[in-house]
């Protein structure tokens, strides 16, 4: 039986290694391990499921199993086979939004690890211009008033991503969902990010642009991680995977005891991986049992931190697990309160279109002089795109 996942740090590898021996060992049934990048996975999976051979078990992105079940080369749980696992309720709502899917009555796979998006700041900077991060961060017009007060004291505010990057999608869904807004529409067969409500989250995401810090265009996840870990700028928007950058620095837990974490002014996207059994495979009883090992408690609670992603299970989560650091109790209500985003089949290539457009948004402001930065100006430029791409998208969406 082979498993085909994604590389993690090296503590992590160790600890899947184990568990994929120990699996063996109890259950006469080898596993092999191979890994794929995660900027070539999609690829490879969809080789998986035209040619129908290949790993038993695979990691996939949360977002990516709808297009896989519509390639008709994935393996159905049964409700016997989740409750064997233990059951729809061990895991987050938000984490198991992304495998119940609109056009599907069975399950196809069940959440891994979760991603979620919060706000990382430097404590100290916030404290120097006596600001409150949960208030500043509490609503859109909050922060740009902290993010000016911040800026007259001398202190570049914010950081993002400007180059063509899904990231900038992840971000955006809290602004669009905290002003009421959504991507689709519940049936999935028209565009909603084009709507009044939808366009003042997005414009409000972009009128940050005047608190970043003035780089070249355009700034990469790369870039942003460099500004941000040099203390160049004061807030973020990152995963967990943030603090196991940090780690890897010499002085990295000097500088995650300078770390402040809150919750975003909307809902945070919940992503992360999710495991599925491919339907070409030949052990799919033995699959279950190695999915239910990879889901058990004392898995995630070793595994899912150090890889750099969060626990999928609630039960976990407890006051103790919580307790080992004050990041966690974030996550804890980001995770709670999140949203994965609509689980279609042409989400990916909505996806795309979506991130090339923000950065096509990106690049038309970075090339405006600042006297032309005006806020009509800029929310005249957001509506131009996002008109525009909802248009093409819902003839595609109807056919």
């Amino acid at each position: 039986m082979e498993f085909l996942t994604v590389p993690v740090p090296e503590t992590a590898t160790t600890i899947l290694a184990a568990a994929i021996e120990g699996f063996s060992r109890e259950n006469g049934q080898p596993v092999n391990q191979s890994h794929v990048d995660w900027d070539a996975a999609w690829r490879e999976l969809v080789n998986v499921g035209i040619y129908r051979k290949g790993p038993d078990i695979a990691e996939i992105g949360s977002t990516w199993l709808e297009s896989l079940v519509a390639m008709q080369s994935l393996y159905p749980f049964s409700p016997q086979d989740i409750t064997r696992v233990g059951g729809q309720e061990i895991f987050f709502p938000s984490a198991w939004q992304n495998v119940v899917l609109p056009s599907q009555k069975e399950i196809y796979g069940v959440p891994f690890r979760a991603d979620v998006r919060v706000v990382f700041y430097w404590k100290d900077m916030f404290e120097t211009v006596s600001i409150d991060p949960t208030e500043a961060f509490s609503s859109t017009e909050n922060m740009q008033v902290a993010f000016t007060k911040l800026q007259q004291a001398g202190i570049s505010p914010w950081v993002a991503p400007t180059n063509n990057t899904h990231n900038t999608v992840y971000m955006i869904a809290s602004w669009l969902w905290g002003a009421g807004g959504d991507f689709l529409s519940p049936d999935g067969k028209r565009t909603q990010f084009g709507l009044p409500a939808a366009q003042r989250g997005i414009q409000a995401y972009f009128d940050l642009l005047r608190f970043m810090p003035q780089q070249t265009f355009p700034l990469t996840d790369n870039d942003v991680w460099e500004i941000f870990s040099e203390r160049k700028a004061a807030a973020v928007v990152a995963g967990p995977w943030l603090v196991n950058n940090f780690l890897m620095k010499k002085d990295g837990e000097e500088l995650i005891s300078r770390l402040g974490t809150v919750l975003l002014p909307g809902p945070s996207f919940v992503g992360g991986s999710t495991l599925v059994i491919w339907k070409h495979g030949k052990h799919w009883p033995e699959a279950v049992e190695f999915i239910k090992r990879l889901t058990s408690v004392e898995f995630q609670s070793e595994y899912c931190q150090v890889s750099g992603l969060l626990p999928v299970r609630q039960d976990l989560w407890t006051e103790h697990f919580i307790g080992n650091h004050e990041y966690l109790s974030v996550f804890n209500k980001a995770m709670r309160a999140g949203r994965g985003l609509p689980p279609i089949a042409l989400w990916g290539m909505i996806e795309d279109r979506l991130s090339a457009t923000f950065a096509a948004i990106w690049r038309e402001l970075y090339s405006l002089d600042m006297s032309q930065k005006s806020q009509d100006k800029l929310d005249k430029i957001v509506t131009k795109h996002l008109e525009i791409l909802a248009a093409r998208l819902d003839v595609t969406l109807s056919e």
